[in-house]
């Protein structure tokens, strides 16, 4: 209303007042340790010539394998479906890939102690797109949530097309996963070509550039994706965990992921300007 000094009233007008909106709240979903809920993972591990050099006084071979090793015991639980493998430790002068560890129930001690033997050969090379095309009979007898992750210091060098590998394998599959790690990857040019390859394989790339993140980067390929469901049944974010956070605004929501091959659940209620944490344990 709008007086005169005198308490007379000249006009009125309506006023609406609104509440302020809504602020978004943040989903985190933690790292899964010692229980990662994978239906198979395949690890291809590259030993060619440039896997001989050195950092911080250990060849490249070795910092991988003990990280692999790490892996395998901190995080990959023993019984899961795993396969190794591994190029470039066979033959000198050559494009030769070998699965040295056929899809079985994970026996840690037992493929520990074979990644303990793999050798690096001087002049060998990296033969990715033969390596991933083999991956497809590699994992044939495991459904559900697969993970790959390729562990290499350099490019193609036997004339294969990684990309097209990836695209045959993964084809319509989004139950299939390929992450890459690229250790000691100087080269930013590489780096991106790392990152559209991992992108066609519904994957990641992670950069790891010494022991401690080469390890991080193992670690984090190996985790499960999710979805978010609204009470609604809508995917409104997806995510890795371990990985960023999510925002979502406040409600109930399902985080859903796949596990020995069924899918399963979470719930996770968000609220204002609040993190919510959760596990997939």
């Amino acid at each position: 209303r709008y007086m005169t000094p005198g308490g007379r009233q000249l006009a009125a007008r309506a006023v609406r007042v609104a509440a302020p909106p809504e602020q978004p709240g943040t989903l985190i979903v933690q790292a899964v340790a010692g229980n990662a809920p994978l239906s198979a993972l395949e690890v291809v591990l590259d030993a060619s010539g440039s896997m001989l050099q050195r950092q911080d006084g250990a060849r490249r071979i070795d910092i991988a394998k003990a990280t692999l090793s790490d892996l395998l015991t901190e995080t990959v639980p023993a019984g899961t479906p795993f396969a190794l493998r591994v190029f470039g430790h066979r033959e000198a002068d050559a494009c030769r890939t070998d699965l040295e560890v056929p899809l079985a129930p994970l026996d840690t001690g037992a493929v520990l102690g074979l990644v303990g033997a793999i050798e690096a050969k001087n002049l060998a090379m990296t033969p990715i797109a033969d390596s991933l095309d083999l991956v497809e009979r590699d994992l044939s007898a495991a459904d559900g949530e697969r993970v790959v992750i390729l562990i290499t210091d350099g490019e193609e060098t036997c004339e294969g097309d990684p990309a097209a590998a990836i695209s045959r394998l993964r084809g319509n599959d989004a139950d299939l996963r390929v992450n890459i790690v690229g250790y000691a990857i100087d080269d930013t040019g590489l780096a991106e070509t790392f990152t559209g390859w991992a992108d066609l394989g519904g994957g990641a790339y992670f950069a790891a550039g010494n022991r401690e993140q080469l390890s991080a980067a193992l670690v984090a390929a190996a985790q499960p994706k999710f979805a978010v469901v609204d009470a609604a049944g809508t995917i409104v974010a997806r995510g890795l965990a371990g990985g960023e956070a999510v925002t979502l605004m406040p409600g109930d929501y399902e985080v859903r992921f796949r596990a020995g091959g069924a899918e399963r659940s979470v719930p996770a209620v968000i609220r204002a300007e609040a993190r919510t944490e959760i596990s997939l344990n």
